[in-house]
């Protein structure tokens, strides 16, 4: 649906679908290692669609022009912490964000991105790239505490005993 909506060149409608189930287009489309696209039934006719190129396109454009796709969300009244701001842990908070969750995420490191900051080199995915769709994040209420090592500082029992989590990733 998206790529039909970004080849009509209605990009901002394709950002809002592509959004639906994948929080990081500008990321996804630098690093992903495109199975789709070896996959794809175009290749039989001329050559496989670009979908990360597209993805990419269409994430830079959102970051670019500040789209985030905020849907009304209903507080459900849990509060969930995830232990890592790296892509799992990301892409959990922001479903648990969009479920009414409040959601805290746990870094041990000194900035929000784990193996996305810290693992890729930046000529691959540059860190403000990763800034901007962690400051998505921050807009779904997302709360974000760095330097602090879970495990060290306190465990996941405590998380959810004396914390008050409700669930912890």
């Amino acid at each position: 649906a998206w790529i039909g909506l970004a080849r009509q060149r209605d990009w901002r409608a394709a950002f809002e679908v592509l959004t639906r189930h994948n929080p990081f287009p500008a990321i996804a489309g630098r690093i992903c290692h495109h199975p789709c696209e070896a996959a794809c039934n175009r290749a039989g006719f001329d050559e496989s669609l670009a979908i990360c190129k597209l993805e990419r396109f269409v994430g830079d454009m959102a970051i670019r022009e500040g789209w985030v796709n905020l849907p009304y969300i209903e507080p459900s009244g849990f509060r969930v912490g995830i232990v890592g701001s790296g892509p799992a842990g990301m892409a959990c908070a922001a479903d648990m964000a969009k479920a009414g969750c409040k959601v805290t995420v746990f870094e041990a490191f000194q900035q929000a991105g784990g193996v996305l900051r810290y693992g890729i080199p930046e000529f691959r995915l540059p860190n403000e790239v990763v800034d901007a769709e962690i400051a998505k994040l921050a807009r779904l209420g997302i709360t974000f505490r760095c330097n602090t090592l879970v495990g060290r500082l306190f465990t996941i029992e405590q998380m959810l005993s004396d914390m008050g989590f409700d669930a912890v990733f």
